[in-house]
Parts: C-alpha cells; structure tokens; sequence
C-alpha cells in the first residue's frame, strides 16, 4: 500500500513530461513549416515584380516572346530578332534579361535551400550578384575575343544567342518559382527536378547551336575552342557551386 502513491506520482510526473515533449515537438513542428513560408515570401514579391517587368514589355512589344520561342529552335528567326533588337541592346530585351537574372537568382536559392538548408535574403543578393557578374562578364569577353580575332560577326550571334536562350529560361522559370516556393513538399521537391533538368536541356541545346556559328573554327582552333569551353561554359558553373558551399 506505501508504494501506490509513489508510483502514482511517477506516472503523473511521465505523464507531463509527455505531453511536454509532445507540445514542443508540435511548436517546432509549427515554427518550422512558418519559417518556411515566411522566409520565402520575399520570392513572391520578386516573381511579381518580374511580372510586372513582363506585362510592361508585352505592353510595348507585343510580338517579341513569340519571337523569342520561335529563335530558340529556328537559326533564321534568331539572326532576325539580332538585327531588330540591336544586338540585345534595345530597351525592352534588357527588361526581359532582369527578367532571368531575378527568376535563375531564385531558382538557384530555392535549390540550394532545399540541399543546403540556408535562408535569408542576404543570400539571395549574394547569387544575385554571382550571377549578373558571371554573365556580364560572359557578354564581355565574347565582345573582346570577337575584335582580337576578327570574329566578331560570330562572337556576336552567340552572344546574343545566350541571351536569347536565358531570356526563355527566365520566362518558363517564372511558375517554377512559385510552384517550388509555396506548394507542399512532395510537389515542390518535384518541380525542383523538373526546373534542373529544364535548365540541362537548354544547355545543351544552347551549346549544339553555339557549335553550329563556330563549325568552321573548330577544325583549326581546336585548343582555343577548348580553352573556351572550359573558361566560359565550365568555370562559371564551377564558380557558383563553390559560392554556394561557402555560404
């Protein structure tokens, strides 16, 4: 009989620890699922002010998505919308090129997120800031190696060719962002697979069309060629990934 109360008491004691240990698992649980969803509605806001960016072009340039889809598969309508665009430099393809600067920046966020498990905008601006330096960069030196070697009718269109490939890029990562951003975790992580085998494939059909404008100089530069390769396609990519295993 002396030992009923104390094992009463024990079993109390349990009891509340736990339903302790319950209530504070839920509470992270909770804090977790809302530091999620918190952290990134600073996306949403840059996905609409992309499309805000998007909605102002149509607006003054009705036909030039169409364009844009059209040049990704057809070389013709490519060297076209060069000339009509001034090399890329006119108003309007600028905006579209902000366009995939901001929806790649994300995309790369939220996938090293989902790996990595940091946050924060701070972040954010640091890819931001890899990635618009590495493409200026990029359009840069495609400029300079056009006027050292005389090749800058070529150096040209494969410039412009990137930029006409990332601005489609930009454009079809606009729902991905959102989808991977706010859906639930099982479609988000599946969306995330879909936009990393999206960006592959336009890579490589981006590269095919690169070795196309530069065929007749791959036989007699075949070491430049390479250098290139692995300078300007390889080393960026490289680049980022050590960025992002910094942070």
């Amino acid at each position: 009989v002396s030992h009923v109360p104390y094992r009463r008491s024990e079993l109390k004691e349990q009891a509340k620890s736990a339903n302790t240990n319950s209530l504070s698992k839920k509470s992270y649980t909770r804090s977790i699922v809302h530091l999620k969803y918190s952290s990134n509605t600073f996306i949403f806001w840059l996905v609409l002010f992309t499309l805000l960016l998007l909605a102002i072009v149509i607006n003054v340039q009705r036909n030039v998505i169409s364009k844009i889809v059209k040049s990704i598969t057809n070389e013709n309508v490519l060297k076209l919308l060069k000339r009509e665009e001034n090399n890329g430099l006119s108003g309007h393809y600028i905006m579209l090129y902000v366009i995939f600067f901001i929806n790649l920046t994300c995309f790369i966020y939220l996938m090293a997120k989902y790996y990595k498990g940091f946050d924060g905008f701070n972040n954010w601006l640091v890819i931001y800031g890899a990635v618009t330096v590495t493409y200026l960069l990029r359009h840069i030196s495609m400029a300079f190696i056009g006027n050292i070697f005389n090749i800058s009718k070529d150096s040209s269109l494969y410039s412009f060719t990137i930029m006409s490939f990332n601005i489609f890029l930009g454009l079809v990562l606009i729902p991905i962002n959102l989808v991977v951003a706010f859906s639930p975790v099982g479609i988000s992580s599946v969306t995330l697979y879909v936009g990393i085998g999206l960006i592959l494939m336009l890579l490589l059909i981006r590269l095919a069309r690169g070795l196309l404008i530069g065929a007749r100089f791959i036989g007699e530069h075949l070491f430049q060629f390479f250098i290139y390769l692995c300078t300007f396609e390889i080393a960026p990519i490289l680049i980022l990934l050590r960025i992002l295993g910094d942070q």
